[in-house]
């Protein structure tokens, strides 16, 4: 029996204990941190009917904002880092009389579930209306008993997926390497189109080879978004030399495509190149004391 009743006493001591320290850790302060500081503020945090509230001019000011009080209007005037202020800042210092206090966010009228309040001569606010009105990103962190504020300038911006590739125009792609940029020509000659075999064509590139030396290219980033490029390859009927011309297709330094040699009786050759994983697409003109190599309807698939 003597054994019986020591342990109800002791249980009973437990329980006291254990119920005095959760009493204890639940009475902590609230931390209110912005950006990983702890703001020191003269009024702690504190739940209002499920909501944290915070005294607005620690916490705006905190966000490099300014704060206001319009006594005419019974308003809280919070003004962004971005915004223009005109309203002169001061701090209510006893109860508002006349109704419920107005806050103000760069002149939106924020809308709060549990109203600001003056307690101990600070206008307390709800920390996440305000927060999240300035662009803020609010956190509670439990394990430390704190609002956690993470500043716009500090929120995570999760980029756009880039574009999906689609079928590019090469005469509409900026070269990033060319050689005898002096003499290349997109869609046309400067005194008119690209003739071969008597077609007439508005689309290509062309170099103007006469007296200029045995080649030139030009080379694109494709980053290995593109399976293939397509075209037609050929000699302009401008060129009287009666001298050859080719086109040589690489991709990231290595050969993949060589045409056969062509002058201004040719045919045009129609071109498929697999450019599979190509980041880098060089398409080289060389010539045999030829003048006019033009590359048609240039199209990079994907």
């Amino acid at each position: 029996m003597r054994k019986q009743i020591l342990a109800c006493i002791l249980g009973l001591f437990l329980s006291i204990s254990l119920f005095g320290t959760l009493s204890a850790v639940a009475g902590e302060p609230i931390k209110l941190l912005v950006d990983g500081n702890e703001i020191q503020c003269d009024v702690p945090p504190q739940i209002i009917d499920g909501r944290t509230m915070v005294p607005v001019r620690f916490a705006a000011q905190a966000l490099g904002a300014t704060v206001a009080w319009d006594e005419a209007a019974n308003a809280v005037i919070i003004t962004s880092a971005k915004a223009v202020t005109s309203s002169p800042a001061s701090t209510p210092t006893g109860s508002v009389a006349g109704g419920q206090i107005t806050l103000l966010v760069d002149g939106n009228n924020v809308q709060c579930d549990v109203p600001p309040q003056i307690i101990n001569g600070r206008t307390m606010v709800p920390v996440r209306f305000v927060a999240e009105a300035l662009g803020a990103k609010v956190e509670w962190v439990p394990s430390v008993n704190a609002v956690k504020i993470i500043s716009e300038t500090n929120v995570e911006i999760i980029p756009p997926p880039p574009p999906v590739p689609k079928d590019a125009d090469l005469t509409t792609l900026t070269p990033v390497q060319c050689k005898m940029s002096t003499w290349i020509r997109m869609n046309k000659w400067v005194n008119g189109p690209f003739i071969m075999n008597g077609i007439i064509y508005n689309n290509g590139i062309a170099f103007m080879m006469e007296g200029n030396g045995p080649e030139a290219y030009v080379v694109y980033t494709i980053n290995g978004q593109y399976s293939s490029l397509t075209g037609f390859f050929g000699t302009d009927d401008r060129d009287d030399s009666g001298n050859n011309n080719q086109m040589i297709v690489y991709g990231d330094g290595k050969e993949l495509y060589r045409s056969p040699q062509s002058h201004p009786d040719s045919i045009p050759v129609e071109i498929n190149v697999n450019i599979t994983g190509v980041k880098q697409l060089k398409i080289l003109f060389n010539t045999t004391y030829g003048k006019y190599p033009v590359l048609v309807n240039p199209v990079i698939h994907i």
